[in-house]
């Protein structure tokens, strides 16, 4: 299997944040995750929290346990000689509104292969939704539509579906945007022949 084509997942327990994580970071360093590296740095990432793993299965996590997260996965990579990266808050603020925040967040993101979004998702107030509490990482954000390199069964979300509280829909409560502070590394190119 291709390590692009690599997303870790989740069954039906709260992991969705250390998987968010993996993720993103299989985003940015492709030469580097594998699945044995996921896993390896999930065990870190959740041995870390001042919880135990059956609260974590049971009730997810949330910003200041994915403050946590995050710098132990920077340790971890760090460690293994991983090339330099960091990660920073993106959080929607008090009046934002969710078409304006990604637009923002799309602002930084562009087309960059050099970072990616893991953003946390709280409730959706619309009856009947497919939507509950959870971390994913953006890949894409387009006008209409976000795709995700999730760790559940979400791969795209319109835009419209989402919302900033007073705002309807899947609310937006975090963002963080993790970005590789040197270049990717450049790909062989294969040439053909284009006859003898």
């Amino acid at each position: 299997m291709r390590l692009d084509l690599i997303r870790f997942k989740q069954h039906d327990e709260g992991l969705c944040g250390l998987y968010t994580i993996a993720n993103a970071l299989a985003l940015i360093f492709p030469e580097h995750m594998s699945e044995t590296n996921a896993a390896v740095l999930v065990a870190r990432m959740a041995g870390e929290l001042p919880t135990d793993i059956n609260t974590i299965i049971r009730e997810g996590t949330d910003r200041a346990q994915m403050e946590i997260m995050l710098p132990s996965a920077l340790r971890w990579t760090q460690e293994h000689d991983w090339p330099a990266w960091r990660w920073r808050g993106l959080h929607p603020a008090g009046g934002d509104k969710a078409q304006a925040f990604w637009d923002r967040l799309a602002g930084e993101l562009g087309d960059r292969q050099d970072a990616a979004l893991v953003v946390g998702f709280g409730d959706d107030d619309a009856p009947n939704t497919r939507y509950e509490p959870h971390w994913t990482c953006v890949r894409v954000i387009g006008p209409t539509v976000l795709t995700l390199r999730d760790s559940t069964e979400y791969g795209r979300v319109r835009r419209a579906e989402t919302g900033i509280r007073p705002e309807h829909g899947w609310e937006i409560e975090d963002c963080f945007i993790l970005e590789r502070m040197e270049p990717l590394p450049r790909r062989k190119r294969r040439w053909r022949s284009m006859g003898a």
